[in-house]
């Protein structure tokens, strides 16, 4: 390229932003922007990111342990095959709120995501994730519970790590983006021994799955939620 010469965006790149800012200018300057009246590639952009916001919700609401956010992720008729639970979302949440209440730390992390459309309304979602569970040696009925018998051999403390999938069918209702059939995938497993729970050193901020969290504070004082 000879210097001073700006590289070009390719016309395919372009051309999709040339109509995103159209739609846009028309709808600020014409009428109430609505998903529906906007290019079908940028309203595709946008269920897109919505989806990805159920699968991060889904996360933060079970590690936080916030049930209502929790049931914000399914819709009502939803079914979710858990491996160790088959069920309606009221089951869930119950079978939830009860094996980890004695858990005190757990990490979900989200990662591949790959999303393919049936339909407008309809959505296919598979998503690689990652787990990391603290159990004292008082919830070891809990991890047998999830794990199926003889699968906890040690009687103390556990750090607890699995790698799977979710497979969800998504759908979008009343204009909401909502799980309607989640099935989690198995994967490897791994069961650690330990010596004592992880406690943040000094002068850090510790986790907390409460309404305690740091997290709940900064949203109560900005106002969001």
């Amino acid at each position: 390229m000879p210097e001073g010469q700006v590289a070009q965006v390719g016309p395919a790149s372009s051309e999709l932003a040339e109509r995103a800012r159209h739609d846009i200018d028309h709808e600020d300057r014409y009428s109430p922007m609505t998903t529906d009246s906007l290019d079908p590639d940028l309203r595709r952009l946008i269920d897109r990111e919505a989806i990805r916001d159920v699968l991060n919700r889904y996360c933060r609401s079970v590690d936080r342990l916030d049930l209502d956010e929790l049931r914000r992720c399914y819709h009502h008729d939803a079914y979710d095959n858990h491996g160790a639970y088959q069920g309606d979302i009221d089951g869930l949440i119950a079978w939830i709120a009860r094996r980890h209440e004695t858990i005190p730390y757990s990490l979900h992390i989200s990662g591949n995501i790959l999303i393919e459309f049936a339909d407008d309304d309809l959505a296919l979602v598979e998503s690689y994730n990652s787990i990391v569970q603290h159990y004292p040696a008082d919830a070891r009925a809990s991890l047998q519970q999830f794990l199926g018998e003889g699968a906890v051999r040690s009687d103390g403390a556990l750090h607890f790590m699995t790698w799977g999938r979710f497979v969800d069918r998504m759908l979008r209702r009343d204009g909401e983006w909502k799980i309607i059939r989640r099935t989690v995938v198995a994967g490897p497993t791994v069961v650690l021994p330990t010596v004592r729970p992880f406690e943040a050193p000094m002068g850090w901020t510790s986790d907390r799955r409460d309404d305690q969290d740091v997290l709940h504070a900064e949203r109560r004082e900005l106002g969001i939620g």
